[in-house]
Protein backbone atom coordinates (compact mmCIF):
# COMPACT_ATOMS: atom_id res chain seq x y z
CA UNK A 1 0.00 0.00 0.00
CA UNK A 2 0.89 3.74 -0.06
CA UNK A 3 1.64 6.15 2.06
CA UNK A 4 1.25 9.49 2.58
CA UNK A 5 4.38 11.11 4.01
CA UNK A 6 4.97 14.18 6.24
CA UNK A 7 8.00 15.67 7.76
CA UNK A 8 7.78 16.70 11.75
CA UNK A 9 10.96 18.14 13.02
CA UNK A 10 13.40 15.00 12.66
CA UNK A 11 10.89 12.31 12.29
CA UNK A 12 8.74 10.96 8.50
CA UNK A 13 5.27 10.59 9.81
CA UNK A 14 3.49 7.94 6.99
CA UNK A 15 -0.25 7.37 7.23
CA UNK A 16 -2.50 5.43 4.65
CA UNK A 17 -6.15 5.57 4.95
CA UNK A 18 -5.96 1.46 4.07
CA UNK A 19 -3.71 0.84 6.77
CA UNK A 20 -5.18 0.71 10.07
CA UNK A 21 -2.32 -0.89 11.96
CA UNK A 22 1.08 -0.39 10.20
CA UNK A 23 3.21 -2.67 11.25
CA UNK A 24 6.39 -2.09 8.64
CA UNK A 25 7.37 0.51 6.12
CA UNK A 26 9.88 0.20 3.17
CA UNK A 27 11.27 3.14 0.95
CA UNK A 28 12.72 3.26 -2.31
CA UNK A 29 12.81 -0.62 -2.93
CA UNK A 30 12.40 -0.75 -6.26
CA UNK A 31 14.97 -0.09 -8.60
CA UNK A 32 12.29 2.24 -11.03
CA UNK A 33 11.69 3.95 -7.99
CA UNK A 34 11.99 7.40 -8.02
CA UNK A 35 12.35 8.81 -4.46
CA UNK A 36 11.94 12.17 -3.79
CA UNK A 37 12.41 12.72 0.37
CA UNK A 38 15.68 14.90 0.04
CA UNK A 39 17.41 16.41 3.81
CA UNK A 40 17.95 20.39 3.65
CA UNK A 41 20.88 20.03 1.37
CA UNK A 42 18.48 18.70 -0.95
CA UNK A 43 20.56 15.17 -0.77
CA UNK A 44 18.34 12.17 -1.21
CA UNK A 45 17.59 9.38 1.78
CA UNK A 46 18.72 6.39 0.84
CA UNK A 47 16.67 3.39 0.67
CA UNK A 48 15.81 1.95 3.96
CA UNK A 49 12.91 -0.48 5.47
CA UNK A 50 11.37 -0.33 9.45
CA UNK A 51 9.24 -3.02 11.29
CA UNK A 52 8.83 -6.79 9.78
CA UNK A 53 5.89 -7.55 7.36
CA UNK A 54 4.71 -10.61 9.23
CA UNK A 55 4.51 -13.77 7.02
CA UNK A 56 1.36 -15.09 5.32
CA UNK A 57 -0.56 -17.84 6.83
CA UNK A 58 -3.00 -18.91 3.84
CA UNK A 59 -5.19 -21.02 6.09
CA UNK A 60 -5.97 -17.80 8.29
CA UNK A 61 -6.42 -15.76 5.20
CA UNK A 62 -8.42 -18.10 3.14
CA UNK A 63 -9.86 -20.74 4.89
CA UNK A 64 -12.86 -19.53 7.46
CA UNK A 65 -13.88 -22.74 8.28
CA UNK A 66 -10.34 -23.46 9.83
CA UNK A 67 -11.19 -21.18 12.61
CA UNK A 68 -13.06 -23.72 14.28
CA UNK A 69 -10.31 -26.51 13.90
CA UNK A 70 -7.68 -27.58 16.14
CA UNK A 71 -4.37 -28.23 14.48
CA UNK A 72 -2.68 -31.78 15.04
CA UNK A 73 0.08 -32.49 12.75
CA UNK A 74 2.13 -29.77 10.71
CA UNK A 75 4.71 -31.08 8.69
CA UNK A 76 7.58 -29.58 5.84
CA UNK A 77 7.32 -31.84 3.39
CA UNK A 78 10.86 -30.93 1.71
CA UNK A 79 12.05 -32.60 4.89
CA UNK A 80 10.39 -35.67 4.59
CA UNK A 81 11.86 -38.81 4.38
CA UNK A 82 11.82 -42.57 5.26
CA UNK A 83 10.70 -41.19 9.20
CA UNK A 84 8.54 -38.71 9.30
CA UNK A 85 9.25 -35.66 11.52
CA UNK A 86 6.34 -33.19 12.21
CA UNK A 87 7.28 -29.76 13.07
CA UNK A 88 3.82 -30.16 14.88
CA UNK A 89 2.89 -33.37 16.47
CA UNK A 90 -0.38 -32.96 18.88
CA UNK A 91 -2.24 -36.16 18.04
CA UNK A 92 -1.45 -36.99 21.75
CA UNK A 93 -3.29 -34.06 23.15
CA UNK A 94 -6.50 -34.71 21.26
CA UNK A 95 -8.55 -36.48 23.92
CA UNK A 96 -11.90 -36.00 22.82
CA UNK A 97 -14.47 -37.02 19.93
CA UNK A 98 -13.92 -34.76 16.73
CA UNK A 99 -16.39 -35.20 13.89
CA UNK A 100 -14.44 -33.30 10.98
CA UNK A 101 -10.89 -33.57 9.71
CA UNK A 102 -8.93 -31.45 7.16
CA UNK A 103 -6.34 -30.94 5.46
CA UNK A 104 -4.40 -28.31 3.93
CA UNK A 105 -1.54 -28.84 1.79
CA UNK A 106 0.63 -25.41 0.50
CA UNK A 107 3.44 -25.75 -2.08
CA UNK A 108 5.78 -22.59 -3.27
CA UNK A 109 7.81 -22.56 -5.84
CA UNK A 110 9.19 -19.17 -8.46
CA UNK A 111 5.81 -18.85 -9.35
CA UNK A 112 3.91 -18.33 -6.10
CA UNK A 113 2.31 -20.53 -3.83
CA UNK A 114 -1.13 -22.82 -4.79
CA UNK A 115 -2.54 -24.34 -1.81
CA UNK A 116 -5.91 -26.17 -1.00
CA UNK A 117 -8.10 -26.50 1.77
CA UNK A 118 -9.75 -30.32 2.10
CA UNK A 119 -11.88 -31.43 5.18
CA UNK A 120 -14.22 -34.32 5.39
CA UNK A 121 -16.44 -35.76 8.21
CA UNK A 122 -14.44 -38.02 10.12
CA UNK A 123 -13.54 -41.33 9.60
CA UNK A 124 -11.63 -42.47 12.42
CA UNK A 125 -10.99 -41.26 15.98
CA UNK A 126 -7.73 -42.16 16.41
CA UNK A 127 -5.81 -39.16 15.87
CA UNK A 128 -2.55 -41.11 15.68
CA UNK A 129 -4.13 -42.51 11.78
CA UNK A 130 -4.99 -38.83 10.03
CA UNK A 131 -1.13 -37.95 9.11
CA UNK A 132 1.16 -39.42 6.73
CA UNK A 133 0.19 -42.91 6.81
CA UNK A 134 3.66 -44.30 7.45
CA UNK A 135 3.87 -48.10 8.60
CA UNK A 136 4.35 -46.92 11.88
CA UNK A 137 1.06 -45.93 12.21
CA UNK A 138 -0.86 -48.69 11.24
CA UNK A 139 -2.83 -46.34 9.03
CA UNK A 140 -4.85 -47.70 5.83
CA UNK A 141 -7.84 -46.26 4.75
CA UNK A 142 -9.52 -47.01 1.08
CA UNK A 143 -12.93 -45.84 1.49
CA UNK A 144 -15.46 -42.89 0.51
CA UNK A 145 -15.62 -39.80 2.48
CA UNK A 146 -18.44 -37.39 3.29
CA UNK A 147 -19.85 -34.12 3.27
CA UNK A 148 -16.43 -32.77 1.64
CA UNK A 149 -15.41 -29.70 1.18
CA UNK A 150 -12.63 -27.95 -1.28
CA UNK A 151 -11.51 -24.50 -1.65
CA UNK A 152 -8.59 -23.91 -3.66
CA UNK A 153 -6.22 -21.15 -5.47
CA UNK A 154 -5.15 -23.42 -8.18
CA UNK A 155 -7.39 -23.33 -11.55
CA UNK A 156 -9.39 -26.09 -12.52
CA UNK A 157 -9.68 -28.22 -9.25
CA UNK A 158 -13.05 -28.58 -8.77
CA UNK A 159 -14.49 -26.43 -4.93
CA UNK A 160 -17.16 -27.07 -3.36
CA UNK A 161 -18.86 -28.58 -0.24
CA UNK A 162 -21.34 -31.41 0.10
CA UNK A 163 -19.08 -33.39 -1.72
CA UNK A 164 -18.49 -37.21 -1.77
CA UNK A 165 -14.71 -37.86 -1.99
CA UNK A 166 -12.53 -40.82 -1.45
CA UNK A 167 -9.29 -41.91 0.18
CA UNK A 168 -6.22 -43.16 -0.75
CA UNK A 169 -3.95 -43.53 2.71
CA UNK A 170 -1.75 -46.59 2.83
CA UNK A 171 2.34 -47.11 3.30
CA UNK A 172 2.16 -50.01 0.44
CA UNK A 173 2.59 -50.93 -3.15
CA UNK A 174 -0.16 -50.26 -5.25
CA UNK A 175 -1.39 -50.60 -8.82
CA UNK A 176 -3.77 -49.51 -11.34
CA UNK A 177 -6.29 -51.86 -10.70
CA UNK A 178 -9.50 -50.19 -9.74
CA UNK A 179 -9.87 -52.99 -7.09
CA UNK A 180 -12.05 -50.79 -4.64
CA UNK A 181 -14.80 -49.95 -7.75
CA UNK A 182 -13.83 -46.16 -7.38
CA UNK A 183 -16.70 -44.70 -9.63
CA UNK A 184 -15.01 -43.05 -12.98
CA UNK A 185 -11.97 -44.29 -11.51
CA UNK A 186 -9.53 -45.95 -14.66
CA UNK A 187 -7.61 -49.44 -14.25
CA UNK A 188 -5.19 -48.28 -16.64
CA UNK A 189 -3.42 -45.50 -15.29
CA UNK A 190 -2.62 -44.69 -11.57
CA UNK A 191 -5.39 -42.23 -10.45
CA UNK A 192 -7.73 -42.22 -7.64
CA UNK A 193 -9.16 -44.91 -7.88
CA UNK A 194 -5.92 -47.81 -6.82
CA UNK A 195 -4.98 -51.13 -5.33
CA UNK A 196 -2.64 -51.50 -2.81
CA UNK A 197 -0.46 -54.39 -2.63
CA UNK A 198 2.34 -55.87 -0.99
CA UNK A 199 5.35 -54.97 0.53
CA UNK A 200 3.34 -53.66 3.43
CA UNK A 201 6.43 -51.04 3.66
CA UNK A 202 6.70 -49.49 -0.02
CA UNK A 203 5.70 -46.25 -2.02
CA UNK A 204 2.97 -44.79 0.15
CA UNK A 205 -0.01 -43.01 -0.65
CA UNK A 206 -1.70 -40.18 0.76
CA UNK A 207 -4.30 -38.98 -1.90
CA UNK A 208 -8.01 -37.75 -1.49
CA UNK A 209 -9.70 -37.70 -4.75
CA UNK A 210 -12.92 -36.72 -6.07
CA UNK A 211 -14.34 -39.08 -8.23
CA UNK A 212 -17.25 -36.79 -9.44
CA UNK A 213 -15.17 -34.31 -10.87
CA UNK A 214 -12.00 -36.97 -11.71
CA UNK A 215 -10.18 -35.70 -9.75
CA UNK A 216 -7.37 -35.81 -7.65
CA UNK A 217 -7.63 -33.03 -4.46
CA UNK A 218 -4.37 -33.70 -3.27
CA UNK A 219 -1.23 -36.24 -3.25
CA UNK A 220 1.69 -36.98 -1.36
CA UNK A 221 3.10 -40.50 -2.67
CA UNK A 222 7.01 -42.25 -2.06
CA UNK A 223 8.19 -39.70 1.08
CA UNK A 224 10.40 -42.01 2.02
CA UNK A 225 12.15 -40.43 -1.33
CA UNK A 226 12.43 -37.02 0.61
CA UNK A 227 12.93 -34.55 -2.14
CA UNK A 228 11.92 -36.74 -5.30
CA UNK A 229 8.35 -37.79 -3.22
CA UNK A 230 5.57 -37.02 -5.53
CA UNK A 231 3.64 -34.07 -4.63
CA UNK A 232 0.68 -32.15 -5.94
CA UNK A 233 -2.87 -30.64 -5.92
CA UNK A 234 -5.47 -31.28 -8.57
CA UNK A 235 -4.25 -33.92 -11.37
CA UNK A 236 -0.99 -34.11 -12.71
CA UNK A 237 -0.66 -33.33 -16.00
CA UNK A 238 1.39 -36.21 -16.49
CA UNK A 239 0.52 -40.16 -17.46
CA UNK A 240 -0.92 -40.68 -14.30
CA UNK A 241 -3.24 -38.31 -12.71
CA UNK A 242 -2.52 -39.14 -8.99
CA UNK A 243 1.18 -37.72 -9.31
CA UNK A 244 2.24 -41.89 -8.68
CA UNK A 245 6.15 -41.11 -9.95
CA UNK A 246 5.87 -37.78 -10.65
CA UNK A 247 9.55 -37.34 -8.41
CA UNK A 248 8.35 -33.47 -8.40
CA UNK A 249 8.71 -32.26 -4.77
CA UNK A 250 12.27 -31.13 -5.32
CA UNK A 251 10.53 -28.64 -7.90
CA UNK A 252 9.03 -26.74 -4.48
CA UNK A 253 10.99 -24.78 -2.61
CA UNK A 254 8.63 -24.88 0.03
CA UNK A 255 5.80 -27.41 0.73
CA UNK A 256 3.97 -27.54 3.77
CA UNK A 257 0.85 -29.97 4.92
CA UNK A 258 -1.15 -29.15 7.99
CA UNK A 259 -3.53 -31.96 9.48
CA UNK A 260 -6.65 -30.75 11.76
CA UNK A 261 -9.52 -31.94 13.47
CA UNK A 262 -12.92 -30.06 14.12
CA UNK A 263 -13.73 -31.17 18.08
CA UNK A 264 -17.06 -31.84 18.89
CA UNK A 265 -18.82 -29.57 21.09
Amino acid sequence: MKADARIEGNSVVLSSPEVKEPVAVRFAWHRMAEPNLCNKEGLPALPFHAGEVPKRDWLTLKIPEAKEYTLVYDLDITKAGREIRYDVDNHDKITGPFDRIGYFLELTNSEGTQYVWVSMDAFTQDASKIGVPTLASKAKFQQPVTNMTVMTNVRGVAAGSGLTGNLEFWSSNYGPANSANVPGASSQVWDFGDQPSDPQDGYGSMQVGNPAAKQTVFAFNHWVAGRNADVGIGNCPGQNPDWTFAANAGQYSAGRLRVLVRLKK
